[in-house]
């Protein structure tokens, strides 16, 4: 009897044993396999979200075990979000970058883009910069990229931004360009692809900045915690967008098919958005340093700093470039 007990109790132990064993197994799996869910803050639907759109789409988040959520936030509002812990990832790099200058504790870890999407664009009978000598120009802000380049394109043609146009502060794109079409202004700075029905109309585009400017708009920036603390979701992050970048690149038709129906655009506008998006992007992933130093001027303009910001106040990309390694090999 204490045999057969004993033999019982031997096979009781072992299933015991491959019981435990395979739950522990199916509980890591588990644990690897779940999502980590992540929030990015962005300003306005658009080409500049298309990367990060088809990566959800194609399954690059996934495979970097992270879900990722869209969050519509004011640039203004994106930045403390960040800063409070209550999203993940702004979007909105140029914002992060004036943010970390001005002593905050962000820094922007990817570029999306480094030449920005606007188009300046006038009234029809206007077809060069130089016709704008004592005319109105709208901006969205003072000190704004889009402020910078119309003023840039001004200071080209001859003229004096400061003296010889007078630059109006109207908000957003909206507001411009009904500012435009009612001859409020006579000109105006607007993202791309919206001034494609502005010249089906008859008005004049005078010059793209993606042609001129170096200037970083768009990206990812975190909180300086967050990059102490989470380091590799931040390179997952950045993994998942450079593979979402190079299929967008390598699928122009069903890129362009994906931008008509998520920002209801036509043929024409979204081949358009396709084409300046590429031209935007950061060659080989790693953005230049003269991207930067555009926008640390303007935020010195902006906030009154008198001494130098050193690229590494603003930004750390210290992980972007390993993963571009990685990816490279």
């Amino acid at each position: 009897m204490r045999t057969a007990s004993a033999v019982r109790w031997r096979v009781f132990l072992k299933a015991f044993i491959c019981f435990l064993l395979l739950s522990s197994d199916a509980l890591i799996e588990a644990q690897e396999s779940r999502l980590e869910d992540v929030t990015v803050a962005y300003s306005n639907p658009g080409i500049s979200t298309l990367p990060v759109n088809i990566a959800q789409e194609k399954g690059f988040f996934a495979a970097e075990k992270l879900t990722v959520n869209l969050v519509l936030m004011q640039t203004f509002v994106a930045g403390r979000a960040v800063m409070g812990g209550n999203v993940d990832y702004n979007s909105l790099a140029g914002n992060m970058i004036t943010l970390a200058a001005g002593g905050a504790p962000v820094k922007v870890v990817f570029v999306l883009i480094e030449r920005p999407l606007f188009a300046f664009v006038s009234r029809p009978e206007l077809k060069l910069a130089k016709d704008l000598k004592n005319k109105k120009v709208a901006v969205s802000t003072r000190g704004s990229i889009d402020d910078y380049f119309v003023r840039e394109i001004v200071a080209a043609s001859g003229l004096n931004p400061e003296k010889d146009i007078t630059s109006l502060s109207m908000g957003g794109t909206s507001n411009r360009l009904t500012a435009l079409r009612t001859g409020a202004v006579d000109a105006t700075g607007i993202s791309v692809p919206f001034n494609l029905p502005l010249e089906r109309e008859g008005y004049n585009r005078i010059a793209v900045a993606a042609d001129t400017m170096h200037a970083v708009t768009n990206g990812l920036g975190v909180s300086e915690q967050k990059l102490k603390s989470q380091p590799d979701q931040i390179k997952r992050m950045i993994r998942a967008m450079l593979k979402s970048i190079e299929y967008i690149k390598s699928h122009r038709a069903e890129s362009v098919q994906r931008a008509m129906v998520l920002y209801k655009f036509d043929a024409a506008t979204a081949e358009l958005a396709y084409d300046m998006l590429l031209k935007s992007l950061p060659a080989r992933g790693i953005p230049s340093e003269k991207a930067f130093e555009t926008v640390i001027n303007l935020s010195r303009e902006q906030l009154g700093l008198r001494g130098e910001v050193p690229l590494s106040k603003v930004a750390n990309l210290d992980l972007l470039k390993e993963v571009v390694s990685e990816l490279n090999r």
